[in-house]
Parts: structure tokens; C-alpha cells; sequence
């Protein structure tokens, strides 16, 4: 039974935006964002074991989204595994203008990645992705490394370390996703669908395939509440304070 807005098949889809059949939300066309303001709201997982890039001595792993950025400033937090006693993974605000993005050692305090890139313009939708391949690590902006170094050494994996999204920094962010395998392993044609929780070897914006469990974060942007998950995990995300949804989106 269907009509313009509600569909019941396999799932629920409300508006074409939400599927809630076998766990997998899809985005409502890829055109809407999450934005985060000057400390209003943000996403915080305190379970978050599967959020360790490099988890069980994984060296493959990529986290992407599309972002717009709307200022900068060299206090401001992105996303990240981190609190005051140790931390994992972090995207933050570097000195000079740039961004920089940064893993741990196992101590979790001596940075195993510590990079700064040339900041992406400003009021502009960029698609950014952090991808470890085995020893080789790269930054890629728009499909194009901007940043590349050899890893030899584990993450910091400390599973009590919550993850955050969009903790003290001003922008949006549009199909976020953690995966536990080299999406990409050269420079790429920018994505101009929505990310999914599978993908084939054959799409033409992929490189490896993605299977469902290598999925280990998909947020939904569409504007629904709760925010929900699209890779299966964990369902609803919890939302600390107000986060606003945009019609500001990449696609």
C-alpha cells in the first residue's frame, strides 16, 4: 500500500526519506544536512566500541561526509574519539587556516597521524574523506589527495572514549559515514548521490566494495526525529541539545 508520503513495503518509508526495513535508512535524495551552532547541539555516542578505526588491528578504514564550512576557528571540534584523558581519532580546526585531522598511539595521548591540509574554501560544500589503506594513509578533498603519509604503528582503539559530532564549531555536515575498509585507494570522481550502506565494486564512485557489516556509521540527515543511523547499529543517535536540519546540501 503506498501513496505520495507514506510507503509499506520490506520497511516504512515516510516522504521517500526514512526506510526503517532491516535496520537501513536511506537519505530523502541526499537534500538535507545536519547543523551544528556555536555549541547549541551535538551528536555524542558513549557506546561506541564499533566506532574504533582499527579496531582488532584493522589498518583499513575511511571516514567521509560532505561539509560545508561556515567560519573558522582553531577551537573548533568536528568529529572525534576524544575526552580528557585519552583520545582516538579527531578532525579539528589546525593553526594557520587549515584543517587537520589526527589519530593516536595506544597510550592515547602521541599522535600515530598528525596532519594539517589546506583549508577547504568557506559557504562552499566539499566532500572530505580520511582513509587508511593498510600502511598508506591519505586525505581526500573533493577526490583528490591533499595530504599523504606511510603508517607503520596500531590505533589507539580505548573503547570508553565517546564519539562526537559536531562539538564546538560551526557547520554543516551531509552524509556522514565510517566504514572499516579503503573506500578509496586513488583520487575519485566526487560522489554526487547519496552514500550508502553497501556499495558494489562496480559503482562508479567506489573503488572497494562495501558490505553491510563494514558499515559502522551512516547518519540520516533526513529531517525526522530521532536522528537515526542507516548502517544498522545503533538506530537512534542520541542528540545532545538542538541540532538543526538544512535544506543546505551537497546534492
Amino acid at each position: 500500500m503506498s501513496s505520495p508520503g507514506i510507503t509499506i513495503g520490506p520497511g516504512i518509508s515516510i516522504g521517500g526519506g526514512i526506510d526503517v526495513g532491516s535496520g537501513v535508512q536511506q537519505f530523502n535524495n541526499g537534500n538535507s544536512s545536519l547543523q551544528f551552532a556555536n555549541n547549541a547541539g551535538d551528536i555524542k555516542i558513549t557506546d561506541s566500541n564499533r566506532l574504533s578505526i582499527g579496531a582488532g588491528g584493522s589498518t583499513m578504514w575511511t571516514i567521509e561526509g560532505f561539509f560545508y564550512f561556515n567560519s573558522i576557528q582553531n577551537s573548533d571540534s568536528y568529529f572525534g574519539k576524544y575526552n580528557n584523558i585519552n583520545s582516538e581519532y579527531i578532525f579539528w580546526a589546525a593553526s594557520g587556516g587549515q584543517r587537520g585531522f589526527r589519530t593516536y598511539l595506544s597510550d592515547g595521548q602521541t599522535p600515530q597521524i598528525d596532519c594539517a591540509f589546506n583549508n577547504p574554501s568557506a559557504n562552499a560544500w566539499h566532500h572530505i574523506a580520511f582513509v587508511r589503506y593498510v600502511s598508506a594513509f591519505n586525505v581526500y578533498v573533493d577526490g583528490v589527495s591533499v595530504y599523504s603519509q606511510t603508517v607503520s604503528t596500531t590505533t589507539n582503539t580505548n573503547s570508553g572514549t565517546p564519539f562526537e559530532l559536531g562539538y564546538n564549531a560551526n557547520f554543516n555536515v551531509s552524509n556522514f559515514r565510517i566504514t572499516n575498509t579503503p573506500v578509496y585507494t586513488g583520487n575519485f570522481p566526487v560522489p554526487t548521490a547519496p552514500l550508502g550502506y553497501t556499495q558494489s565494486a562496480d559503482y562508479a564512485h567506489n573503488i572497494n566494495g562495501i558490505v553491510g557489516t563494514q558499515c559502522t556509521l551512516l547518519l540520516n540527515t533526513y529531517t525526522a526525529t530521532p536522528l537515526l543511523d542507516g548502517s544498522g547499529y545503533y538506530g537512534n543517535v542520541p542528540v545532545n541539545g538542538t541540532i538543526a536540519y538544512s535544506s543546505n546540501a551537497p546534492f
